[in-house]
């Protein structure tokens, strides 16, 4: 029972290392996650957690096979070798237990570390409210608006999460496409992407000599952008939403807004083409 046990946590410990080096496939190099970023994340994240069920699973083996073996009577002169080995593979699946997770304490504990720090340093920056677009939920996160030259949008998750804008943003656009951009930042809120990031960064370090662990949060923070645009989309519609970004990008430079307001032009009219054929 106790050779069973411990061959059982072996092997879900190696599902576990596995899961963690292959996971960064599912959102790295694959043309199907632009147009389905949510799923792709789901799917990520869905692979990451059976991994984690399956590190826990491991050390209810490990701690079950050492109950068992403990709870045995027997005369030091009378161990025998299959007790042993037992105890040599249990006291190594404690260890990789006990390396793994204390290296992912310590790598959450310095990320909400420097999160924390972050947040207080943005929210010593804020020096005037403004009253909510007529697309905002003041319920959900009011609208700051900070004085600064650039055009730029930000939303600062927590207890109580807020979405700040520049002022030279909010006198840049137009109403419906602050609008967007808002319900833009309100989508990272919603769906919880600091999270998705936080996550993608602790994989990283758990495997930082894997190539494709490099260009995962790279490779994520491009999806939670687009997932935001989508829901953006879904509350402004596509057209506005895709106006609001090409109006970004023509303020900051940044050709990578131009590619996403493409994206979802496209899809708009992909829409439209079913629908007359329909």
């Amino acid at each position: 029972m106790i050779a069973e046990l411990v061959a059982a946590g072996c092997l879900l410990l190696l599902y576990a290392a596995a899961v963690m080096v292959a996971t960064p496939y599912v959102v790295t190099h694959r043309r199907w996650t632009s147009q389905m970023p949510r799923t792709a994340m789901s799917l990520w994240i869905g692979a990451l957690g059976s991994g984690g069920v399956a590190m826990l699973a491991s050390l209810g083996c490990a701690i079950w096979a050492a109950t068992d073996l403990a709870s045995r009577p027997r005369q030091a002169s009378t161990l025998s070798v299959s007790d042993a080995l037992n105890g040599i593979g249990l006291t190594l699946v404690a260890c990789l237990m006990t390396a793994i997770g204390g290296g992912l304490i310590g790598v959450l504990a310095y990320r909400a570390a420097v999160n924390v720090t972050f947040r207080r340093q943005l929210r010593a920056g804020l020096v005037a409210a403004v009253a909510p677009t007529s697309g905002s939920r003041p319920r959900t996160a009011p609208t700051i608006v900070v004085r600064s030259d650039q055009s730029s949008a930000v939303s600062i998750p927590g207890r109580k999460p807020v979405i700040v804008i520049s002022s030279n943003l909010r006198d840049t656009l137009s109403p419906e496409h602050l609008d967007a951009v808002v319900e833009h930042e309100r989508g990272h809120l919603v769906q919880r992407h600091h999270l998705l990031m936080q996550l993608a960064h602790l994989q990283y370090r758990c495997v930082p000599g894997l190539p494709c662990a490099r260009s995962l949060e790279q490779s994520l923070q491009l999806l939670v952008e687009l997932a935001a645009d989508d829901h953006a989309a879904r509350r402004c519609g596509r057209r506005t939403t895709a106006t609001a970004l090409r109006a970004l990008a023509r303020a900051t430079g940044d050709d990578g807004l131009r590619l996403r307001a493409h994206r979802l032009e496209t899809r708009t009219r992909s829409s439209r083409t079913q629908a007359t054929h329909g």
